[in-house]
């Protein structure tokens, strides 16, 4: 398979995946912001930062590593040994992760909530955490394999047990945000299932000192630098309760899941664009090909970015059957929604350009990346959220991004030479600030599609792209 259609159908799958996977999210929604108070819903949020946070140990940096490892090995028993290594590894380690959170799950509890009647919280978290961090290794190799057509469909199928067991504990037995953590432990121990048969082929009882040494070596700046990501993406629910409560909070996140749509494109885009963007570079076989896939992928992050702002807050006005679609007692968040598209697509961007620290060995630029963005998030988050609120740690996040992306550029602009579309993503750029802007003044449902559908007309004109086509990453397109 050529390469342009490699990475456009691995895109593909995992955009198609990613979108259900997100739908399930976005059709919770409805349920979650009528029986769940914007109090509770902002525990959830506080709970689910733990999680993120905590991810990042359990983790330890090792999937860039194995990703890395992996892929230089030529040999088919040599690749079976850099996983079994780094697997079994990550298993020890998640258990004896998750008995230190059972047994210190009282302290968690007073100290991010302030009370101890949370422990059975953090109890249900370090098994999902424990089952996640598993299957999470499970999927990343069969990414690394390039087989994004088994991802998508075993991810699938535990979103469905997801959906299903949301209905039966929250809406039906009205457990509050228990049941979504019940909920996500199923579709968790599904996914484990199905997994863990598919990959005897790559598995051995073995864990090799001598690899698992490099791969940690060169992991270790991953780790701290995916804390700092984390805490980037986190930190600001922590102040925000702190400051004003959780039922801002609550709100807060709710409007968060919202933008998490633009998010599903760029975790697609992440997932196929890195092996393939390393490979293209190898071969010396990218210079049209960057410049084209960066006009893509400001294109796609514009109609995303303009379709959410314009059709997400009608939800807010309609009923069915006498109960909104989303409950307005989460409306007051639709402030912070461009800003954090925004941020979502600066992450895109940063994807794009991080193919230059994993080509050359540097995961050194990764961490530093993460660490400029993480310093600028924090003291932001203390200067902003205490005066603006939400808005405040909205913007205190686009910032972090903004130094994140800008570090990346600056650090492989005479490294990664290629051509850019100046013409094509300015006017891009510039006429989706356009259509925001109208956008802030229209308030009927009939005018917002209109308009995007003017902006996608406009869009392609531009790029000279066929809509139907805008995934198609061919080297010898010149826009």
């Amino acid at each position: 398979m050529s390469t342009s259609k490699n990475l456009t159908s691995s895109v593909l799958w995992y955009t198609v995946s990613n979108v259900f996977i997100k739908a399930v999210s976005f059709l919770l929604l409805p349920l979650y912001s009528n029986i769940i108070p914007v109090g509770e819903f902002g525990n959830y949020a506080l709970i689910m930062s733990f999680y993120a946070i905590a991810s990042v140990f359990y983790q330890s940096g090792l999937p860039s590593g194995l990703t890395k490892f992996y892929t230089q090995e030529q040999n088919t028993a040599e690749k079976r040994r850099v996983f079994s290594s780094v697997f079994n590894f990550v298993i020890v380690l998640s258990v004896v992760l998750s008995a230190v959170v059972i047994l210190t799950s009282g302290l968690f509890s007073n100290l991010i909530f302030g009370s101890g009647g949370f422990t059975k919280l953090f109890i249900i978290i370090s098994l999902l955490l424990l089952l996640d961090t598993c299957t999470y290794f499970l999927l990343h190799l069969l990414k690394t394999e390039e087989k994004a057509k088994s991802v998508a469909l075993y991810s699938l199928c535990s979103a469905m047990v997801v959906l299903a067991l949301n209905v039966v504990f929250v809406y039906v037995l009205r457990m509050g945000i228990t049941g979504i953590l019940y909920a996500q432990l199923g579709g968790s121990l599904l996914l484990a299932a199905i997994l863990i048969p598919s990959i005897k082929a790559y598995y051995e009882r073995i864990i090799d000192g001598k690899i698992l040494k490099a791969m940690l070596v060169f992991s270790l700046p991953l780790i701290v630098s995916g804390f700092f990501s984390a805490f980037l993406d986190a930190a600001d629910r922590f102040f925000l309760n702190l400051y004003h409560g959780s039922g801002v909070t609550g709100v807060y996140s709710f409007a968060y899941r919202i933008a998490l749509l633009m998010n599903v494109f760029v975790i697609s885009f992440r997932t196929a664009w890195l092996p393939r963007s390393i490979a293209l570079v190898k071969e010396d076989n990218y210079r049209y090909t960057f410049g084209n896939t960066l006009t893509k992928l400001i294109s796609i992050s514009g109609i995303i970015f303009l379709g959410v702002i314009l059709l997400v807050k009608n939800l807010f006005m309609y009923k069915i059957f006498g109960v909104y679609l989303f409950n307005p007692q989460y409306a007051g968040g639709m402030v912070i929604l461009p800003y954090v598209l925004c941020a979502y697509f600066l992450n895109g961007i940063a994807s794009f350009y991080s193919v230059y620290p994993y080509l050359y060995k540097s995961s050194k630029y990764l961490f530093m990346a993460d660490f400029y963005a993480f310093i600028i998030n924090i003291l932001l988050n203390f200067i902003l959220i205490p005066a603006y609120g939400m808005t405040g740690a909205a913007l205190a996040t686009l910032l972090g991004y903004v130094a994140m992306v800008g570090y990346l550029i600056i650090i492989s602009a005479d490294k990664l030479i290629f051509k850019y579309n100046f013409f094509s993503d300015g006017a891009i750029i510039i006429l989706t600030i356009i259509f925001y802007l109208i956008s802030l003044a229209v308030q009927s449902a009939f005018i917002d599609v209109v308009l995007l559908a003017v902006y996608i007309t406009a869009l392609v004109f531009i790029t000279r792209l066929d809509i139907f086509s805008i995934l198609k990453f061919d080297k010898s397109e010149k826009l």
